[in-house]
């Protein structure tokens, strides 16, 4: 009897040994699925191909497709458009290993079209698996994978040195890229970036470093819009650029942009330049250019003989400046004013003009 319960019991201990290994080994393996690589049609970069997908009553369609990506620092994005097949289907991305993460799983029924991009390692071999969900269906499918090279760096430390008052372009293609560019100040003053977001359905961030990769500004800019973003720099000083996507990029639409950092040469106001000063009674009419890149006027007057100036400010091109002497002269000048955000940068004033009021 004894002899019978520890054969019991040496049973039961070793289907416990047996039943904790096997959930020690599923908790530590990693969400991940294998793909048969050994039969995949290999397929190239940048061409459109058609396939037919046949599910039959024993079983659903499965096929897997392979491309190698090439030795550039590039994204690549799947296409996958369902023609014909009245049914869902579906591919994900498999790596060299035949290894799978669940985040790169597209679906598309019949009339549909699915896209994932998404940054691969250099020089590898990628698998695609499409497959069906139902059985006893048959239809064509679409899929292309585009190689997307990137043009800026991914990182600060990588940027290359752009140069000033030229207007660059970029593209952020996923929702993990980012593009970073970098700067020498060549004076001192204000500098303004203008940046285009010309995506109709994506917002980005811009965000300034400074020659420590530390981050001193942040804005956004929405989506088909302009903005511009006045920095103060000095001469030689190194900034960096970074520019990444606000929100889920919508597919298939990359999010293009322009932008240009223009130096305070470029950015301030030309030189004022009066068009006439009228008198009047008791006052005068100024009127006077239109000053490039100034957003506000400012008017500067003073009579004959006084150093205390006094300035209107205004967003016209006349000024009728009242409650002056009559019979005295008065001196007056004009400037341009830019203002970006909260910070200004003024132009040179005009030549004076003396003129006696009425």
């Amino acid at each position: 009897m004894r002899e019978q319960i520890r054969k019991q019991v040496g049973i039961t201990l070793a289907f416990l040994v047996i039943l904790l290994c096997g959930i020690a080994i599923t908790s530590t393996s990693p969400a991940y699925a294998a793909v048969d690589t050994g039969n995949a049609t290999s397929i190239q970069l940048n061409e459109k191909i058609q396939k037919t997908a046949i599910a039959d009553r024993s079983k659903k369609y499965d096929e897997t497709l392979s491309f190698m990506t090439t030795g550039n620092d590039s994204f690549y994005r799947i296409h996958f458009e369902n023609s014909t097949f009245n049914g869902q289907l579906s591919f994900e991305l498999y790596d060299a290993n035949g290894m799978k993460d669940s985040q790169t799983k597209r679906s598309a029924r019949v009339s549909n079209e699915k896209y994932l991009s998404i940054k691969l390692e250099e020089n590898q071999m990628y698998y695609i698996r499409v497959y069906s969900i139902s059985k006893n269906e048959e239809g064509d499918y679409y899929l292309t994978v585009d190689e997307l090279v990137d043009d800026a760096a991914d990182e600060g430390e990588d940027a290359l040195t752009k140069v000033i008052n030229e207007k660059h372009s970029g593209r952020l293609e996923t929702t993990k890229d980012k593009d970073w560019y970098r700067f020498v100040a060549p004076e001192n003053g204000l500098y303004v970036i203008d940046v285009w977001n010309s995506s109709s359905q994506n917002s980005m961030y811009i965000t300034r470093y400074n020659e420590d990769l530390i981050k001193k500004e942040k804005r956004n800019i929405s989506k088909s819009k302009k903005r511009s973003v006045g920095i103060e720099l000095s001469k030689g000083e190194v900034c960096y650029l970074e520019f990444k996507e606000f929100s889920t990029i919508k597919e298939p639409n990359s999010l293009s942009y322009k932008f240009q950092l223009s130096s305070p040469s470029q950015v301030a106001p030309q030189k004022g330049k009066l068009k006439s000063v009228k008198s009047g009674k008791g006052n005068l009419i100024v009127k006077y250019k239109k000053i490039k890149n100034a957003t506000r006027y400012q008017i500067g007057i003073k009579q004959k003989g006084s150093s205390k100036w006094k300035y209107y400010s205004l967003n016209k091109l006349s000024r009728k400046i009242y409650n002056l002497k009559s019979g005295k002269k008065y001196t007056v000048k004009v400037r341009g004013i830019r203002k970006v955000e909260t910070k200004k940068c003024y132009g040179k004033w005009s030549a004076t003009k003396t003129v006696k009021v009425k």
